[in-house]
């Protein structure tokens, strides 16, 4: 597994990591990540963020919450689903005329220039690219601006706190400002939402109380009616779900009392839930 981790400088102390999937099929050791930029986040003071290429194919952006000391008690500290996550990938060859995919040697990351006097939500996690070409004729050189992506890094802060109501709200919201965007793609859907609140119900432990039996049932309504009326992306999250099912409850979260871990959930048949 590649893991891009971030590191106090001040103490050295590891401050998170966030797990690259694997492109290059299940059978690969490892994730072809072929540069890496840190960015400055939408919330600096809450989360930290980063850019990289995989495959010299795409660009990925990654947000991690910064977990104070205050919400390092209960399970929260074991929980690192949704610490980091992916908030959008950046197709460059759509952002640039006349290179395609199979004409890319490399695709470099760069810091953008600095603007002290800029401090609007366009200026986060904002970088420079360099798509150099097999013959090098076609070299392009490119900059890329959040726009109207900042609510990506918020959705994700709130999945982080497990606030999903307020996270469902936020994706309605954008759903309405947004145009097509063939440049940008983003994970962020109420699928996505319902999955993260489905397996966080889950993995607390309390899943045998009638009021989160009813949270994960319609959890799941919010997966099959996403899977049939929505797109690629709302498919992934109900598999994700089904996926997470087969392993529970053996995925638990740990509860820290002490020095120990001590599982805190209630085994109850799936079919209590489903």
């Amino acid at each position: 597994t590649t893991r891009i981790c971030w590191v106090d400088s001040l103490t050295l102390a590891l401050v998170g990591c966030h797990s690259v999937p694997n492109d290059c099929g299940e059978d690969a050791k490892t994730t072809n990540l072929t540069s890496l930029q840190p960015v400055e986040s939408f919330m600096p003071d809450k989360c930290v963020s980063a850019a990289y290429v995989v495959s010299n194919a795409k660009i990925q952006v990654v947000q991690l919450v910064i977990s104070s000391e205050e919400e390092d008690c209960g399970h929260h500290r074991f929980n690192n689903y949704a610490n980091s996550m992916l908030l959008f990938t950046v197709n460059p060859y759509n952002a640039m005329q006349g290179v395609r995919g199979g004409d890319v040697r490399r695709i470099q990351l760069c810091s953008p220039p600095v603007d002290s006097n800029n401090d609007s939500k366009e200026t986060k996690c904002r970088f420079r690219f360099l798509i150099q070409t097999k013959n090098d004729e076609n070299n392009s050189c490119g900059e890329f601006s959040s726009e109207n992506q900042s609510n990506d890094g918020m959705v994700h802060y709130l999945l982080a706190k497990h606030q999903f109501e307020e996270a469902y709200g936020l994706i309605n919201q954008a759903a309405g400002e947004k145009g097509k965007n063939n440049i940008i793609s983003s994970p962020n859907t109420k699928s996505f939402v319902a999955f993260c609140q489905f397996r966080h119900i889950l993995s607390k432990g309390g899943v045998s109380s009638e009021e989160n039996v009813r949270a994960a049932k319609e959890c799941l309504r919010r997966l099959a009616s996403g899977s049939v009326t929505g797109g690629d992306s709302e498919v992934d999250s109900m598999i994700d779900a089904a996926k997470f099912m087969l392993s529970w409850p053996k995925n638990i979260v740990p509860v820290s009392r002490g020095t120990n871990s001590i599982p805190t959930a209630t085994i109850v048949s799936i079919q209590e839930i489903i």
